[in-house]
């Protein structure tokens, strides 16, 4: 259940790629393959949601939603089963009101997913070569856009039921991260100091990406506000943690269980960090290509002067 395209082309100073509402661009940079691959399921989703019209059958419901293969699949490893049915079901009534979103899909999003991903590809200077998987879904109007690379391939998981300017910022977050990746590589046990500056530059440049929406459009509602309270807490919990690469460290952040209780407490550190870099005129480059052996001190004397102020 699927609209499945598969676009080929090379990156250039400019190109297109067909059936795509803009081409994607990577400046100054010597041709390379690229393939995109888009799954669109939304509108597929949207006529078999109109075919149980008037039906109460969670069942059938949950049939129809899982059609959705490869999103479902992805969303089941990030949700706890019980849970996301729930979450499907209490979806359903909210769907009829974005009915033509998803009829719609992919290529009816604006603003353009694409033309951020330009605009990051020129903060990065971007000139690798990038597989690409874009998988649209009908989710769970929770606005979350995940990212994932594996053999080689980045894909980002896009749910198009509040539409293109709901989730324009975290298309860019994630975006920045594959692209990120891909230039950087992906170094097996992270340090905590490199796993916060790679989410840092990721919500930068989607911020330079989008910079004319507001600051807290990049974190859930009510996040910013809650880390900002904590601010000086935040940044002196993952200090003495710069050097740590234990799978635990990682996941007790991610988990909310740092040390102001706040999930993604490393994340809006090196937000923090990353800014401070680029307000004291260090460029892309210079952030890129610290060494590893030499990022966790890079970072505490960073976090020192940001604690100072």
């Amino acid at each position: 259940m699927q609209r499945r395209q598969f676009f080929g082309f090379a990156f250039a100073s400019t190109f297109l790629i067909a059936g795509l509402p803009n081409g994607l661009q990577a400046q100054d940079s010597p041709p390379k393959a690229v393939t995109v691959e888009l799954r669109d399921y939304a509108p597929e989703f949207a006529a078999g949601f109109e075919s149980l019209a008037g039906s109460e059958d969670a069942s059938l419901r949950l049939k129809l939603w899982n059609q959705q293969t490869q999103a479902a699949a992805f969303l089941s490893t990030q949700t706890p089963q019980a849970e996301l049915e729930a979450k499907i079901q209490a979806s359903w009534p909210r769907y009829a009101q974005n009915l033509n979103i998803l009829k719609a899909g992919f290529a009816a999003l604006k603003p353009s997913p694409v033309e951020a991903m330009n605009r990051i590809n020129r903060e990065l200077r971007f000139k690798e070569s990038l597989k690409l998987s874009f998988v649209a879904y009908a989710g769970l109007f929770d606005n979350r856009v995940f990212s994932t690379v594996e053999d080689g391939v980045g894909t980002l998981y896009l749910p198009l039921e509040a539409g293109g300017e709901t989730i324009a910022p975290a298309i860019a977050r994630e975006y920045a991260k594959i692209a990120i990746r891909q230039q950087m590589g992906s170094p097996a046990n992270q340090p905590l100091a490199e796993r916060i500056v790679r989410e840092g530059l990721a919500l930068r440049m989607a911020r330079a990406a989008l910079a004319e929406l507001p600051e807290e459009r990049f974190f859930q509602p009510g996040e910013l506000a809650a880390f900002q309270a904590k601010r000086k807490q935040i940044l002196a919990g993952v200090r003495p943690l710069l050097s740590d690469s234990s799978p635990e460290t990682v996941n007790r952040f991610a988990s909310g269980k740092g040390p102001a209780t706040l999930p993604g407490e490393d994340i809006y550190a090196g937000y923090l960090i990353v800014g401070q870099w680029l307000s004291s005129k260090l460029d892309m480059d210079y952030i890129k290509k610290i060494p590893r052996n030499e990022l966790a001190g890079s970072v505490a004397r960073v976090i020192d002067v940001l604690q100072k102020k």
